[in-house]
């Protein structure tokens, strides 16, 4: 075998070094740019969390992460007496990142209701599909209003005293807190409900400040004729004793 002259050796050489040294220079460029953009929307979304913080009347609370990094983390406060929140919540495993993460408001009474016992979420689209052919068996506790029933799963421990609570003022107040692509939770303890969209960096720069406010109003209402019915109930079973 011949030997590689030795300047055609140099040659290969140098290119080599020179693939490696502009491999490592884009690398680095894309790395300093990317963390860039990264602290500048984190700066952004910090911003727009103050601001709707102070827009709703609540209070921003960030979140450090192991590494000492500081994020946006949870706007808390008070509205008409109930504890009020702001969060996000992982919901399932996805393969894509943050498509799994959605905004979660919830709203709890000062103290449970006495006397009841209650899980209400709205049925899911595939068990409605189901049903309207005829595959899933009719729920055991209904109200007898059939949008209502049609709409949401009643979960208790004390079916009587729950359907004294879902008055029709609570079942009209509730179908208003509900849409289809939302998850909503009703307890004794307050109402959860994970908002249509998936938790973004920029939120809240894709919604309005104004329309998480008329949710926040929508479930303190429904608490407050919750309280009301729980009220009334304990009231007639008093005088009934």
């Amino acid at each position: 075998m011949e030997d590689v002259p030795l300047g055609l050796r140099v040659f290969q050489s140098l290119c080599i070094g020179l693939f490696v040294l502009t491999f490592v220079v884009v690398y680095i460029r894309f790395i300093f740019r990317s963390r860039t953009n990264e602290l500048k929307e984190r700066k952004q979304a910090w911003e727009r969390w103050e601001s709707s913080a102070q827009d709703l009347g609540l209070q921003h609370t960030p979140h450090k992460t192991f590494w000492g990094t500081t994020l946006p983390g949870a706007l808390v406060g008070a509205r008409d007496g109930f504890h009020v929140s702001i969060t996000k919540r992982k919901r399932g495993q996805t393969r894509i990142k943050g498509s799994n993460v959605y905004t979660t408001i919830e709203t709890r009474l000062p103290s449970r209701l006495n006397g009841v016992h209650m899980r209400i979420t709205p049925f899911s689209m595939l068990y409605k599909a189901a049903r309207h052919f005829g595959l899933t068996m009719k729920p055991a506790l209904q109200t007898g209003e059939k949008h209502f029933d049609n709409t949401f799963r009643l979960k208790t421990k004390t079916p009587k005293d729950l359907l004294k609570h879902l008055n029709p003022q609570v079942r009209q107040q509730l179908l208003r807190v509900s849409t289809n692509d939302d998850a909503l939770e009703v307890t004794e303890e307050g109402v959860r409900q994970e908002w249509n969209m998936p938790w973004r960096r920029n939120w809240p720069k894709d919604t309005t400040t104004e329309t998480l406010d008329q949710l926040i109003n929508a479930q303190v209402e429904l608490l407050k004729r919750l309280q009301q019915a729980n009220n009334a109930h304990i009231t007639s079973q008093t005088d009934g004793n």
